[in-house]
């Protein structure tokens, strides 16, 4: 047996590796490192006065404030200890950590405040000693890794950062004014607080900047740049829209402070369409940002029809998935047809909630029902159908549909358009969905199916030779892909009635 370690008693669970905490940081970008050292002195309402200059150990990088210095000398070397930031949604700090990052890559740093220095040395370890400072703080890294690249990214993005408007804010010298305001507004969005022992997610009124994002020459044409997401002026990641966004309280992040949860962005693009739709491009009404906030219930009506209509031109009109003859009198007053593949389901709904009409709504015949009620409950029976649907459309046409229920007093079983299928719940009786999958269902779906055409336009294939060609092609696919997988692969574990078995 090995030699037994001898007890061992600490007041903390834990240490820390300061290497394997570098390992973890060695790969971001080294201005995510630099910027907690900004936030922390706007934190304290200093002005920051930051220098960026290559020595011959390394990249040295030097914040230095006028604040009243640290409270307890054990925030500059402690990670996690309690902070009453925790619980102030107007300040950017959270986990004490910010500064550990970077000194645990420096090969020396320091820590000069009112009254005691820390020093981190180059062989490890740390001195802790009083001085006679009296105001301020002055942090200062030397980073061997980091190179005059390094340092040209570190000042790019120094000079991106909002400072508060009583502050005073120079990157190497130079005083960095605060960005131009476009657009504000003050809305209600998640932070996160301590509350009790935890951090918890918290919804609170908040002011909001949106700018401009700069503008770069690309082939001599000026393009958008992607714009920012801000924390209270201290950037966090790029966003997918040509706007800077200033958030003026705690915003939800991950641990690295560098990324927000998707459905925060979600928001953030919703406030941002409500604002500056006004200005909104053609070219810019089908960005990923514009489908994101449309499809959020944040965006109000007025902006998600200037989306509509930027998009798709005034007088459009959704194509019916049922009724082609208002799809062709669409077409014959010289309006543009969209098709339902064209939208999301969320962009659908959200449009027509806002004023968008469909061709039927249009153009449908004066006497014929728009009652189009979806089932409010489904039946094992229609969930298999459900799932039967979508797995063979998948199969034969190669994308995926959407399968909904209706009751509705047309004299429709089921009906087919883009990519939505729905079954007439009351047409076809809740019992036509009972028992296993049998031919007298997969004749109905391939029979809608078939109207899969890629001639929008024209309001779907209709009952003549492209329709037989369109009908036995699938069947065909449809019949070989049984052959080929047998009867049990057909949508799973989906119980399927084979004749003859």
């Amino acid at each position: 047996m090995g030699k037994q370690p001898k007890t061992q008693e600490s007041a903390e669970r834990f240490s820390v590796s300061t290497e394997g905490m570098a390992q973890l940081h060695r790969d971001r970008e080294p201005w995510y490192l630099v910027k907690e050292l900004v936030a922390n002195a706007w934190d304290e309402d200093a002005d920051a006065d930051v220098t960026v200059s290559m020595t011959d150990d390394g990249l040295s990088v030097s914040v230095e404030d006028n604040g009243g210095g640290f409270a307890n000398v054990e925030d500059a070397y402690t990670l996690m200890r309690p902070t009453s930031k925790r619980s102030n949604a107007l300040v950017r700090g959270r986990f004490n950590i910010g500064e550990k990052e970077i000194f645990s890559l420096a090969r020396y740093g320091s820590i000069e405040t009112v009254g005691f220095t820390v020093e981190f040395p180059e062989g490890g370890g740390r001195k802790v000693y009083e001085n006679d400072r009296t105001t301020g703080t002055i942090v200062t890294a030397v980073v061997a890794e980091w190179d005059a690249n390094d340092a040209a990214n570190i000042i790019e993005m120094l000079e991106r950062f909002r400072p508060p408007a009583d502050s005073v804010y120079t990157v190497n010298g130079n005083v960095v004014a605060r960005k131009d305001t476009h657009y504000s507004t003050n809305e209600t969005l998640e932070s996160v607080l301590q509350s009790g022992q935890s951090l918890r997610r918290t919804y609170r009124k908040a002011d909001i900047q949106i700018s401009a994002a700069p503008r770069r020459a690309e082939g001599g044409v000026d393009t958008d740049e992607a714009g920012w997401l801000y924390e209270m002026g201290i950037p966090v990641q790029p966003i997918d829209c040509p706007w800077d966004v200033n958030v003026e309280q705690k915003i939800p992040l991950s641990p690295n402070r560098d990324s927000a949860p998707e459905r925060y962005l979600r928001e953030i693009y919703s406030i941002v369409l409500n604002e500056t739709h006004a200005v909104l491009r053609e070219d810019e009404a089908s960005r990923g940002w514009v489908m994101a906030a449309t499809e959020n219930k944040r965006a109000d009506d007025k902006a998600v029809m200037k989306v509509f209509d930027t998009r798709f031109g005034e007088g459009a009109v959704i194509k019916s998935t049922w009724d082609m003859e208002a799809n062709q009198r669409a077409i014959e007053n010289n309006r543009t047809l969209i098709p339902r593949s064209a939208l999301s389901v969320g962009e659908r709904n959200r449009f027509k909630d806002a004023g968008a009409l469909d061709a039927h709504g249009e153009y449908g015949r004066e006497g014929q029902s728009t009652e189009r009620k979806k089932q409010p409950i489904l039946t094992d029976g229609m969930k298999q159908i459900q799932t039967y649907a979508e797995w063979l459309a998948l199969t034969v046409l190669g994308h995926p549909i959407v399968v909904e229920f209706i009751r509705t007093e047309k004299k429709i079983l089921a009906q087919y358009g883009g990519v939505m299928m729905e079954f007439n719940v009351r047409r076809l009786g809740p019992q036509w969905f009972d028992g296993p999958i049998n031919q007298k269902h997969t004749d109905l779906i391939l029979h809608e199916l078939a109207h899969d055409t890629p001639l929008e336009s024209e309001g779907g294939v209709a009952h003549h030779g492209d329709y037989v060609h369109m009908l036995s092609s699938i069947g065909a696919k449809a019949i070989h892909a049984a052959l080929a997988m047998g009867p049990n692969a057909w949508g799973g574990d989906l119980p399927i009635d084979v004749p003859g078995s």
